[in-house]
């Protein structure tokens, strides 16, 4: 996500899920095939139970329904969030900085501000370890359910101003206290972005997964937790436009340059348009 003074957004969650393969066990001895009670409107007492597994053995009569794939298995789930910056660099020239302003969305009121000097980028990446256990029922189906989630976000903060702007002058440092109310904003969201993560894992990892082939039904229970993690980064990036949009106004724009008058922004734009 990027914010500044002329605002480009991007934002990267990818969620890494390492593979149940070696860490649900496959000895029969060790989880013999069951069947499993409906789960027809039976959810868990707490989103992070922690009861005793119940995997009941039911006897059906002939030509009864599949059984359905339920397990009552304690759940435990870690998010750990790392904050690198913020920092800032001068890597970015304005012709490079306006490309990525435009491409965002269209600002009302900011027709004359068409350049951009400085924006603040949030990056956040989230890789989530999982495990589980399963059991083959009697149909043959495998049921798997995720027992303990990992996640690990790294929250980054870095201001990227123009390289035409020479520090210590007034130009840089208007432009460096506007990108400061950009970082605060991006700050001030990382609590939410914990308990956005946890109630998106938390609903990924409810309910158990059913299919023929047990590779399958893992992979199933993880590309789960990934699409929830997909949409929390969609609601994240959402709420952060908007709270970050607060502050590039047209009041804020004007304010800016008149810290250090237009004639000082115009030499810096001198040549690159």
């Amino acid at each position: 996500m990027r914010f500044g003074i002329g605002l480009a957004c991007a934002l990267l969650l990818a969620a890494t899920t390492a593979s149940l393969a070696d860490e649900i066990p496959l000895d029969p001895a060790q989880n013999p095939p069951q069947e499993l009670p409906a789960e027809t409107g039976q959810t868990l007492p707490d989103e992070l139970s922690r009861q005793p597994a119940q995997a009941a053995m039911q006897q059906e009569p002939s030509g009864a329904p599949a059984p359905s794939c339920f397990l009552n298995l304690p759940q435990d789930i870690s998010i750990v969030i790392q904050t690198l910056g913020p920092s800032v660099s001068q890597d970015t020239n304005v012709a490079q900085l306006t490309q990525q302003m435009r491409a965002g969305p269209k600002r009302a009121g900011l027709e004359r501000y068409d350049h951009a000097l400085g924006v603040t980028d949030t990056r956040v990446n989230a890789k989530a370890k999982v495990s589980g256990q399963s059991v083959q029922m009697r149909d043959g189906r495998w049921c798997v359910k995720l027992t303990h989630v990992d996640v690990t976000v790294t929250f980054g903060i870095e201001v990227h101003l123009a390289t035409e702007l020479q520090p210590g002058t007034c130009p840089y440092r208007a432009v460096l206290q506007h990108e400061e109310k950009h970082v605060a904003v991006a700050q001030g969201l990382r609590q939410s972005l914990h308990d956005q993560i946890e109630t998106a894992v938390v609903s990924a990892i409810k309910r158990s997964t059913a299919d023929a082939n047990r590779q399958m039904a893992i992979k199933r229970a993880e590309d789960e937790v990934q699409r929830f993690l997909d949409d929390t980064a969609d609601a994240f990036y959402a709420a952060s436009e908007v709270y970050q949009m607060q502050i590039d106004t047209p009041q804020e724009y004007d304010r800016v340059h008149r810290v250090c008058g237009d004639k000082a922004f115009g030499k810096i734009m001198q040549g690159q348009f």
